[in-house]
């Protein structure tokens, strides 16, 4: 960190100081700051709570802030528990094999991806529907639907595709999707 501030204002190729820091730097920066939020939160007990990060992360708050910061917290988790829901069951291993048939039946020319125009040309998509489709399951952007794509679309209701959907529908109906954030399926939100 002295290296970089000793470069001048602006540092290495424009930029600010403290972002032109070398990689040894860094290690040693991240280090001292973690040593020094050990310090500030354990100087005086021996666990904190969430009210102490805000007064380290926001430290001119008032009381009154740190209440509505913690009531936004609290919101957003109740919020991530209403659209919490369990992981949809993989599809059993036959039905999963069915639709590899039916994949291999679009797929004539044996390459491992169905061309849209050929499944508008079988009647198997709708003309009409096709961009909402691709934009849906065309997770690639290939303009064509592979395998993976191809059983998430025709996955039944209350089943997910594959291993590695994350997309599926509840047997209810209701959409489901992975979020990546949080590490669990959520329902998407309905719109209004």
């Amino acid at each position: 960190v002295e290296q970089a501030l000793s470069r001048g204002p602006r540092g290495l190729a424009g930029l600010p100081a403290w972002a032109a820091v070398e990689t040894e730097d860094v290690a040693k920066a991240a280090l001292k700051l973690t040593r020094t939020l050990e310090q500030m939160l354990f100087a005086s007990k021996s666990s904190f709570v969430l009210e102490d990060m805000m007064r380290i992360l926001w430290p001119a708050s008032q009381l009154s802030d740190t209440l509505e910061m913690r009531r936004w917290c609290t919101e957003m988790a109740n919020s991530l528990e209403r659209t919490a829901t369990q992981t949809p069951p993989l599809l059993p291993e036959d039905q999963l094999d069915d639709l590899h048939c039916i994949f291999q039946y679009f797929d004539t020319d044996h390459d491992g991806q169905l061309k849209v125009q050929d499944l508008i040309a079988t009647g198997f998509l709708n003309r009409n529907e096709v961009d909402l489709i691709m934009q849906k399951y065309d997770v690639d952007g290939d303009g064509m639907l592979g395998l993976s794509e191809f059983t998430q679309l025709l996955c039944p209701a209350g089943y997910r595709a594959h291993e590695k959907a994350t997309h599926a529908t509840l047997g209810n109906g209701r959409r489901v999707f992975y979020d990546d954030n949080f590490c669990r399926w959520r329902l998407v939100p309905n719109k209004r």
